[in-house]
């Protein structure tokens, strides 16, 4: 559910993890991948972003096509929360894909 891509090291000193993620469909697979995450944030010794897909949503305005799951928002806020990951936020477009293409990733990482 989750995978490691790399430490990078930035100038002399400063190193961080730097993880992908992608989140499953189910239910259940969406709770273990949230508990799997929290693991990871807990056990991560360096500064770590995490980055990709999580097919979950933090707000009532992020609900469009997503499945209505309050629980599941809840869990995910109180996971952002209790690790101390902060959530960035992207400028211009609203998600990474429409219509299932991706789109052209340094669009999406422009408010990085």
């Amino acid at each position: 559910m989750w995978y490691l891509d790399c430490i990078l090291t930035v100038g002399q000193a400063h190193k961080f993890a730097l993880l992908g993620a992608y989140r499953p469909q189910e239910k259940e697979e969406k709770l273990a991948f949230l508990r799997d995450l929290k693991t990871v944030c807990e056990n991560c010794f360096e500064s770590l972003c995490i980055i990709r897909d999580f097919n979950l949503v933090r707000s009532e305005e992020d609900f469009r096509g997503h499945d209505r799951d309050r629980g599941l928002m809840e869990e995910f806020n109180k996971l952002i929360c209790d690790a101390g990951l902060v959530d960035l936020p992207l400028r211009g477009l609203a998600f990474m894909w429409i219509r299932g293409v991706e789109v052209i990733l340094s669009h999406a990482l422009t408010g990085l």
